[in-house]
């Protein structure tokens, strides 16, 4: 791969994180490289990786340069790592995507072009759909509720047979997912890097709401597209006890940043029905305790403003 060839005036740096990607993240690093028009510099940095995916990596992939960890620091702590050394190079956009994610050829040129279109557009997101269902989507836009929850709009719906899509424009959204989300050099020298608070999840909400806030304008484009193993990392490692956990702390973590009084009432009512109280019943009485447990000590550990990655 010919590390920062560019379409045009630009430069891009992938950032992968890698955490037993398996077969995966070979689909997903030879996607990026089979990317039209841009070739990007990649990055993947392992969190303490034992399936041999790292070797794997080496050797099909020479070019790629790898930051080794011994042990998971978090997918928070490792991106900010990598987006530290590209800050260092000439780059003018990173790009973030999942290990268990890959791009469609045409992805890179078509987020480019967008982002270029106008100089407020801090990030761009592609349309992600589920890679075993192929017109099944995941994600197509971040939006927020009425009672201050994120949510991904469309998910779940279908996209039109080939041949019969309809072309969607560009839209503003309301948060991007790092997942799959591109973003100027200018982003990160305005708001920093993401909040190693969270450790996982629910940071790139909260990187997305503090680039809005400098005037940063975050667009959708549904013709770029992006497929997803969905929660493929939670399944291979810690388990769904694992993103109970954190997805239920960090949630209140994002919320409690961004609301205060009445607003912040409104959805710790809302959170605490639909997201402890409904989940942890089910858990308790499926006899999956560990997961109940976690959504209760994710609870405490936000009261107790208990943060970064959980030891115990």
């Amino acid at each position: 791969m010919n590390g920062g060839t560019q379409q045009g005036n630009h430069s891009v740096v992938c950032i992968v994180l890698n955490w037993n990607g398996g077969r995966e993240i070979t689909r997903c690093l030879k996607s990026l490289q089979e990317s039209a028009a841009v070739s990007p510099e990649v990055m993947v940095v392992d969190n303490g990786s034992t399936d041999g995916s790292v070797d794997v990596i080496e050797q099909q992939f020479p070019s790629i340069r790898i930051i080794r960890h011994t042990d998971n620091v978090g997918l928070v702590r490792a991106r900010n790592e990598a987006v530290r050394w590209a800050m260092e190079k000439d780059v003018k956009y990173v790009f973030f995507i999942d290990d268990d994610a890959f791009v469609s050829p045409q992805c890179f040129r078509i987020l480019l072009s967008v982002a270029d279109a106008s100089s407020t557009t801090g990030i761009v997101t592609p349309r992600i759909l589920g890679a075993g269902s192929k017109d099944v989507i995941w994600f197509d836009g971040g939006l927020v509720n009425v009672f201050g929850d994120t949510f991904h709009r469309n998910m779940g719906g279908h996209i039109s047979p080939e041949g019969t899509q309809v072309v969607e424009e560009p839209f503003e959204a309301e948060f991007a997912t790092g997942c799959g989300m591109l973003v100027k050099k200018e982003v990160f020298e305005a708001v920093g890097f993401f909040d190693e608070d969270y450790f996982v999840y629910c940071e790139d909400a909260d990187f997305s709401f503090r680039a809005r806030s400098a005037g940063f304008r975050i667009v959708h484009v549904p013709s770029a597209l992006t497929w997803h193993h969905q929660s493929m990392d939670t399944k291979r490692n810690q388990g769904k006890w694992y993103r109970d956990y954190y997805v239920t702390r960090n949630k209140l973590l994002l919320v409690s940043k961004q609301t205060k009084g009445f607003r912040w009432l409104l959805f710790l009512g809302y959170f605490a029905v639909n997201q402890v109280f409904v989940p942890t019943l089910y858990y308790v009485l499926t006899a999956q305790f560990r997961r109940s447990a976690a959504i209760v000590l994710a609870v405490s550990d936000f009261i107790s403003r208990r943060f970064g990655k959980r030891y115990a």
